[in-house]
């Protein structure tokens, strides 16, 4: 960083010039502020394992498995993830990883592409916000959410 010492301007007052390259002592000190409390945006890592009837969930050459938590008040960004295939997920919202804390409306749609076209491997009530019933309330910091669903119209496990 390049700071500049105090100078007298072209009226003869001395002010201080606390200069980083042409941003003002604000942006200066905003700047300063953001490298000691660090750029934590207060978005939470979001993670977890994906089953179906106690079987993994998991991506295969023709199956993709998306989960998606949607705020339940209706405010705020959707998050995203695609299942490996492991079924494990790690959540992100757009080019940022994590999530607002809160709760959340989890959906997820397992789709297997043919030649025949697309088809739901999963049961469409979970692939629906209005219908699903998993729940997510996420806190500060790393959050672990296991769903275990379930291809009977029983109710499924959010662990």
């Amino acid at each position: 960083m390049v700071f500049a010492s105090p100078r007298e301007s072209d009226t003869g007052s001395t002010r201080p010039l606390f200069r980083l390259v042409g941003v003002s002592s604000y942006g200066t000190a905003l700047l300063l502020a953001l490298l000691v409390v660090g750029c934590n945006d207060g978005r939470s890592s979001v993670s977890g394992k994906l089953t179906l009837d106690g079987k993994p969930l998991a991506k295969t050459e023709n199956v993709q498995i998306t989960v998606m938590f949607f705020p339940e008040s209706g405010n705020g960004v959707p998050a995203a993830a695609v299942a490996d295939e492991s079924g494990r997920y790690a959540l992100s919202s757009g080019a940022k990883s994590g999530l607002a804390p809160g709760k959340y409306v989890v959906t997820l749609a397992g789709t297997e592409t043919s030649a025949q076209g697309k088809r739901l491997v999963t049961p469409l009530r979970y692939s629906d916000p209005k219908q699903s019933d998993l729940r997510a309330d996420v806190q500060p910091g790393g959050n672990v959410f296991d769903f275990d669903l379930s291809s009977t119209e029983s109710e499924s496990k959010g662990l």
